[in-house]
């Protein structure tokens, strides 16, 4: 009989490396980023918003924690201020929100920023720093 349990464990033990390299990655950028973020705040150079990026991760809540026919949606997001971080959706909520006006109002609530965000967050939010920089310096243009 064969050890089919080796390379299994083997894969946990890659996966969680990976997610702590790219949480540790994302950590000393946004570590850069988020005071330039909040200096421009203070300095009034733009009002309070949140600039949503793409969706990181969709996941069923904890059966300790109803309700089972929904889950949490992931998104990555700059709030100004409060800079990088996430915000967690309801899926029922955010299906109910998508396309309304009421969307960033919500978000801005919702924001949780980096700093308490999980590290397989973090490690996510990694590919969405630039385009929501991108995102950012476009209001710049405009303010």
């Amino acid at each position: 009989m064969t050890d089919n349990l080796t390379p299994r464990l083997q894969e946990l033990k890659d996966l969680n490396l990976q997610i702590h390299h790219q949480a540790e990655q994302a950590e000393a950028r946004v570590a850069t980023a988020n005071p330039l973020i909040a200096q421009l705040a203070a300095n009034g150079v733009i009002a309070e918003q949140i600039l949503l990026g793409q969706f990181l991760l969709l996941r069923g809540y904890s059966v300790r924690f109803p309700p089972a026919d929904s889950g949490q949606v992931i998104q990555a997001a700059l709030a100004v201020p409060g800079g990088f971080g996430a915000v967690i959706w309801d899926s029922e909520e955010l299906a109910s929100l998508r396309d309304s006006p009421q969307v960033e109002f919500e978000a801005f609530w919702r924001f949780v920023p980096f700093d308490q965000c999980e590290p397989i967050v973090k490690a996510l939010i990694t590919s969405n720093l630039a385009p929501l920089f991108d995102q950012l310096n476009a209001v710049l243009k405009h303010a």
